[in-house]
């Protein structure tokens, strides 16, 4: 009975959180849509983000994840995808509480349900940092693989009499197309 209670009172909370909030981060979801994991409960996770107010109650956890995300996004973007990363560990973890509850209910209250959900919740839980921390070794690599192709572009544009702001602007568009390119193949 306490099981169908907390599960009930899961679902009443996450549908209150997102209709609640859904106003107020609609700008912020709508922007960045296509990286949101499940958009129609990410006002639930921004709201809880905001109100229990994480970067003071785990700076470990937010700063770790904020560095990550300035050497994948740049610093201008980073606070933005930490958030938004933030989100996504919350709503994976919340279903991820919801289902388990949702199977000891349905399997005559077999507690053995709710302690193999909580584990997967905290293997995926860590798979999700080690999934940060897999990309940012890729940006990493992908960096020192073009690094040396950038450096021989402003050589041969030098020499070739470019003037150096004419030559940069070319280069940083440049830049700019390409990583634009890496970034849809990283995510």
């Amino acid at each position: 009975m306490v099981i169908k209670l907390i599960l009930f009172g899961l679902l009443i909370l996450i549908m209150i959180a997102t209709i609640k909030n859904k106003q107020v981060y609609a700008g912020f979801i709508k922007l960045y849509h296509d990286d949101i994991s499940l958009p129609f409960i990410a006002p639930y996770a921004f709201a809880l983000i905001d109100k229990l107010n994480f970067s003071r109650r785990f700076p470990h956890l937010v700063n770790t994840i904020h560095q990550k995300m300035i050497i994948l996004r740049g610093s201008k973007l980073s606070r933005d995808y930490t958030k938004i990363y933030l989100a996504k560990i919350i709503t994976t973890v919340t279903i991820l509480i919801f289902f388990s509850l949702a199977a000891v209910v349905a399997d005559d209250m077999n507690y053995s349900n709710m302690v193999y959900g909580l584990l997967l919740t905290a293997i995926i839980s860590f798979y999700l940092v080690k999934d940060l921390e897999k990309k940012v070794k890729q940006r990493k690599e992908s960096i020192i693989i073009e690094l040396p192709e950038f450096v021989n572009k402003i050589i041969l544009l030098v020499n070739a009499g470019i003037q150096f702001k004419a030559q940069s602007k070319n280069v940083y568009y440049k830049i700019k197309k390409e990583f634009t390119i890496h970034r849809y193949i990283l995510n």
